[in-house]
């Protein structure tokens, strides 16, 4: 078989058995049924064992050369001459195959077969010979439209002894094959394994409408009706580099059916999987236009919630906030009309976004409140700008905000500019330390606090981090406080060593620890802690166990859990942290909130209770007021100015939510306001 690897369309290829040079190997060239082609380099077979006849070699490399210039006629007449002069001779089978060579390319289809089928009888040939053989006699049956005599000869040969090239042409023969009797999954799965072998050139003209290389796989899949077929071929031959037709023709065929959720979770495959296929801007449209089909339902609102795995207890509870939020419990209002479609987002991203894809496409929801946990979070809010879908996330930590979605907590950003501006403002505070986890909330949270105690006129003195999962914080402690890299104070130690000389001291006791440990250098007045409340509760007290005694810790709303004190315990009092609900507030919105809450479910609704309420009422409010489409919606949710909320006043920024700000510490285990002023 010849290296065929050509962007240029061809017609079948026929496996050609001829010499090259006057040694222990012969090579095949290449042709195609529509005529031979010029210049076409070989691979390599071995010819028959035994002293190699020069003479003969030679013969039959010059009709060798006849035949590839298209010299049919003289080829033959060579052909006769040399069978003449060497009646008995060992290359009577690659006479043979090349004679068939020539009247296949005459469109002489029977003689050619006759050949062929001669040439399989021929004792003597090379090992691997009969495969090529097979497979020029393969080609000549589907000619002649005995398609199961080729399919049958196919059958033969020992795919596995065939160099790469030569895999390519047997997928794609047989893949020819199974296209003329109709069998259309076979002939797709055939073209795909061939694939495995396209040189860059043939992938990206596979591609191309209508080419000679990719039209055979593209008949294939068009006719080929059953979907679930086509998922099973996808996954068995994803690894083939034109896996990606596949799921073109899945996008086409789900659309078509108005299953444009599923549509849309192959879409996503598609770029999530084949990032640099050339399909992708085909497949962009045929989703675009769909989405021009599939008008909004501004009176479904979809809600993308835990409602199964460990987050599931978390998810009901929002739920029962954003149902409270609609007034669906309250007979003294008037029911908002809205529809709520629940769909579980599960604890990973592709679960959520396909849950987000059936709320788009299934059931035309107007508007998306959710999702509730961070994880996967900007993967969420990047799929609700490609569907063009108004978002309002009620996730702790905030994800990218865009066009469409709306970060409807208190972001990660939000809270650590204004702890940092109460601390300096109203604290006096002007000197801070970092001591963040070596994660991307942390950092981010990290930076987002480091720039504004800059914007405000403070310094941060020291910044340290710790692997996540860490338990013994002494080090990070300690390279924040002075003590850890103790070869910076050799002269301190050498005036406590001459101290334990004057005062004849040898042992190290706690009577006597001052004379031989160094006292911590404390130059920050606060630390600042992103981090959850356990792992924060551990920390606070390693700083009283290494004497750095009178600094203030600042952390996040994480830390408005009862876990803090219960790990800090003493400690927590010198804690500070932000939050959007304080469950004593007096604030008429709070007070209306908790007494529905607590009437309603008969439990204590917390912060994550309270902004999902806020959230829900706030898209109800958007929709109430003559909200015709996502478009209108959108621009009455940007418009937001001053809504009293659980969680404080609310206004729309920049894609947020921004709301007055609770600072907050602890009294024992209760929570109460932190004090304004130092």
């Amino acid at each position: 078989m010849a290296d065929n690897r050509s962007a240029k369309p061809q017609h079948r290829q026929n496996l050609v058995f001829l010499f090259a040079a006057l040694i222990a190997v012969g090579l095949q060239g290449c042709a195609t049924a529509g005529g031979p082609r010029s210049g076409d380099p070989g691979a390599r077979a071995a010819l028959p064992p035994g002293e190699t006849p020069a003479n003969e070699a030679a013969e039959l490399r010059d009709i060798q050369t006849l035949y590839v210039k298209g010299a049919h006629e003289a080829a033959l007449l060579r052909l006769d001459a040399f069978e003449s002069r060497y009646p008995k001779s060992a290359y009577r089978g690659y006479s043979d195959n090349l004679r068939g060579l020539v009247y296949l390319a005459k469109k002489d289809y029977a003689k050619a077969a006759n050949l062929f089928t001669r040439a399989l009888g021929r004792k003597g040939s090379a090992t691997g010979f009969e495969n090529y053989v097979l497979y020029n006699l393969a080609s000549t049956q589907l000619e002649l439209n005995d398609v199961e005599a080729a399919i049958g000869t196919l059958g033969r040969i020992r795919a596995e002894h065939l160099d790469p090239d030569n895999r390519l042409k047997y997928h794609q023969l047989k893949s020819q094959i199974h296209l003329r009797r109709e069998l259309f999954y076979e002939a797709a799965k055939e073209a795909l394994l061939a694939g495995k072998y396209f040189s860059k050139d043939q992938i990206a003209a596979a591609h191309e409408d209508n080419s000679n290389i990719g039209g055979p796989l593209a008949r294939a899949l068009s006719r080929t009706t059953n979907t679930l077929a086509l998922d099973q071929l996808y996954r068995e031959l994803e690894e083939s580099p034109l896996s990606d037709m596949v799921l073109i023709e899945l996008i086409s065929k789900e659309l078509v059916a108005g299953n444009f959720g599923k549509a849309h979770e192959y879409y996503d495959l598609l770029t999530r999987n084949h990032p640099k296929s050339m399909l992708l801007s085909r497949a962009r449209d045929l989703v675009d236009d769909s989405r021009k089909e599939m008008p909004a339902d501004m009176k479904v609102v979809g809600l993308l919630l835990p409602m199964t795995g460990k987050f599931a207890r978390f998810g009901e509870r929002t739920l029962h906030a954003i149902q409270l939020g609609f007034r669906i419990f309250n007979e003294r209002e008037p029911n908002s009309g809205i529809t709520l479609v629940i769909e579980d987002s599960g604890e990973e991203p592709a679960q959520a976004i396909a849950a987000l894809n059936r709320l788009v496409h299934e059931h035309r929801a107007g508007a998306v409140l959710g999702p509730m946990t961070s994880k996967g979070l900007d993967q969420v809010m990047r799929r609700a700008e490609e569907l063009g879908v108004p978002l309002i996330s009620i996730a702790r930590y905030g994800g990218a905000p865009g066009q469409h979605v709306i970060n409807g907590g208190i972001t990660m950003k939000n809270q650590a500019r204004e702890l940092a501006r109460h601390a300096i403002d109203q604290l006096g505070i002007k000197k801070f330390a970092i001591l963040t986890p070596q994660d991307k909330t942390g950092q981010e949270t990290s930076q987002h606090f480091w720039d504004a105690v800059e914007e405000f006129g403070g310094e941060i003195t020291g910044h340290e981090s710790y692997p996540v999962g860490e338990t013994d914080f002494r080090q990070a402690v300690d390279k924040l406080s002075g003590l850890h890299y103790t070869e910076a104070r050799q002269r301190e130690l050498d005036e406590l060593a001459k101290l334990r000389e004057e005062n004849e001291i040898t042992k190290r006791n706690r009577r006597t620890e001052q004379f031989f440990a160094l006292p911590p250098i404390v130059d920050y007045e606060a630390v600042f802690i992103p981090d959850e409340p356990g792992v924060s509760g551990q920390i606070l007290p390693t700083f009283a166990y290494r004497d750095v005694d009178k600094v203030i810790f600042l952390g996040t709303s994480a830390w408005n859990s009862a876990e803090l004190p219960r790990r800090a315990k003493q400690e927590a009092s010198k804690a500070i942290f932000v939050d959007a609900f304080y469950p004593d507030s007096n604030a008429p919105a709070t007070v209306r909130f908790l007494d529905r809450y607590r009437a309603t479910f008969n439990q204590e609704p917390g912060a994550m209770e309270a902004t999902a309420y806020d959230a829900a009422r706030i898209l109800e409010q958007a929709l109430s007021t003559g909200s015709g489409s996502r478009d209108d919606l959108l621009e009455n949710l940007k418009s937001l100015r001053d809504f009293p909320g659980a969680t404080g006043t609310i206004r729309y920024e920049d894609g947020t939510l921004p709301r007055t700000i609770q600072f907050l510490t602890f009294s024992g285990e209760k929570v109460v306001p932190a004090p304004g002023k130092r």
